[in-house]
């Protein structure tokens, strides 16, 4: 029986090390080909029933595992999406679904179907815009755009209370602390809500320098008990310690558009040359790129966001490339793509594996001779018809 190099010797996993992400990462990739609406996807969540939301240029799209669901905007539905490019995505506690639109921000209800625009009792039910949406432990949701910040009762039983700081801010993006209180990312700097006071304390992130280049800061993402990881867009990745109350870069020029906490240690970094993932045990960074010639590597550098589901898997949404899905090894694999990820290794199809007594696995192709491989040193050796000192008379093994 046949057995293609794509999913090629498992039983070589029992030789490799593994620690941490040294190894090799395979990742799947869903586009337009296999049903996603648009190939640029800004925002992913995952719900309490376990489905995956993705918000892309041109409509809303529900996974659910086999084929997606797309919402659109349709002008003849009022409980349609108001809008098709969808800027961030946020679930509550009421298992309703929020969505941030470029013209709008509305919610999805299950029981109905239907979007419902989130409107004020004091604005004339005029339809709201907001850019990010995060809920605290007392049932208020802090809804933020880039001059306004209100918190609203999720209940919707008292009209919303703004801050008059959100007008000087510029916001950029909002997280909660330990304690489900906001913290907020200006252009320069974080603003932290202080409770007894109703109010925000300025912390200066960016130097004095940096503010002249411009640089702006981008994203946040809560270290607990230790600190908070800022993206710039130009500065690279920052961290600022709350106990020392200092500032330093981790990641040097690179612009961070999204960051994530997949382990107790490990954060994932969406930047614009690829995803970083950063271990702050001991501050080690591995950095992801797109490959030509493997593809099972990113499909896009230009990556906009990171979501971890409930089993584990990471997705990785990208600006030209879709959607990257990595699930949780339960199995180390490493692949071998003949011509690709091992070009000392030619041939399309393994059809026989056979071991020997000094420890080499002898692979033999339909198509391309044989290849000897040393798990040791890694070593490939072709012999086929063109091998100038060991030829083959056929190359179908």
């Amino acid at each position: 029986m046949r057995t293609f190099l794509i999913i090629l010797l498992g039983t070589l996993s029992l030789l490799l090390p593994r620690s941490g992400w040294s190894h090799d990462l395979y990742f799947r990739h869903y586009t337009n080909k296999q049903g996603l609406s648009h190939n640029t996807v800004y925002c992913a969540l995952q719900d309490k029933k376990g489905f995956m939301w993705f918000g892309t240029d041109d409509g809303l799209n529900r996974f659910d595992g086999h084929q997606f669901r797309i919402y659109r905007y349709n002008s003849y539905e009022p409980e349609s999406l108001p809008n098709d490019r969808i800027i961030s995505l946020f679930e509550d506690s009421t298992g309703r679904i929020w969505v941030c639109t470029y013209s709008h921000t509305c919610y999805y209800d299950y029981q109905t179907d239907a979007f419902h625009p989130l409107t004020f009792s004091d604005s004339n039910n005029a339809p709201e815009y907001f850019q990010q949406i995060r809920e605290d432990k007392k049932g208020n949701l802090w809804l933020m755009s880039y001059n306004r910040i209100a918190r609203y009762a999720l209940s919707g039983e008292s009209s919303p209370h703004f801050y008059p700081e959100g007008e000087q801010i510029s916001m950029i993006d909002i997280t909660m602390n330990e304690e489900s209180e906001p913290i907020l990312a200006g252009r320069s700097d974080l603003f932290f809500y202080k409770p007894e006071a109703d109010k925000f304390a300025r912390i200066p992130i960016l130097t004095e320098k940096e503010k002249e280049n411009p640089i702006n800061l981008t994203k946040l993402c809560l270290v607990p008990d230790w600190g908070i990881l800022v993206g710039t867009d130009r500065a690279g990745l920052k961290f600022y310690d709350r106990h020392s109350r200092k500032t330093e870069t981790v990641i040097p020029d690179i612009q961070v558009r999204d960051i994530k906490q997949c382990s107790e240690n490990t954060y994932w970094i969406a930047s614009e040359s690829g995803v970083y993932i950063l271990n702050m045990a001991d501050w080690s960074i591995t950095h992801l790129q797109k490959s030509l010639t493997n593809e099972y590597t990113i499909s896009d550098n230009a990556a906009y966001s990171i979501t971890k589901d409930r089993e584990g898997g990471i997705w990785v949404t990208t600006f030209f490339g879709g959607i990257n899905y990595l699930p949780k090894e339960y199995v180390p694999f490493k692949y071998f793509i003949g011509g690709k990820t091992h070009p000392g290794m030619p041939g399309n199809a393994v059809r026989e594996i056979c071991p020997d007594r000094y420890g080499n696995l002898w692979l033999g192709t339909e198509d391309n001779g044989i290849n000897r491989y040393n798990p040791t040193t890694g070593e490939i050796t072709n012999f086929s018809r063109t091998n100038p000192v060991h030829p083959l008379s056929a190359t179908n093994i």
